[in-house]
């Protein structure tokens, strides 16, 4: 005789997943030059601190550096791939590299 209890550990496990996913932590990404102000990179923690978003508690940041301004288009284009959710371009040429990476992103 089969229990009516038999998939409830199976539906106990899709509920989990379900909420892992739906409470999943938006992923930022902060692309700065390697040799960037440190205070620029305070300043900006303390910005999202502010505005409640608090890195391992609510939000994950990966960060990015460049040595060139070349090494951009690399950067940015690996974090695409990753499906990050936001990206921080800290400076020009992050910036130019976001906006070419992301253009089909955008047109989709």
């Amino acid at each position: 005789m089969r229990s009516r209890f038999a998939g409830l550990p199976g539906l106990v496990l899709l509920i989990a997943v379900a909420a892992t996913q739906a409470c999943a932590q938006p992923m930022l990404a902060y692309v700065a030059a390697q040799n960037a102000n440190p205070k620029r990179l305070e300043a900006f923690k303390k910005g999202m601190a502010e505005l409640g978003y608090v890195e391992g508690r609510n939000i994950r940041i990966l960060y990015r550096e460049a040595v060139l301004d070349g090494e951009y288009d690399g950067v940015v284009t690996d974090l695409v791939a990753r499906k990050v959710d936001i990206i921080l371009a800290a400076n020009v040429a992050a910036t130019r590299a976001a906006a070419r990476a992301t253009i089909t992103i955008r047109s989709s």
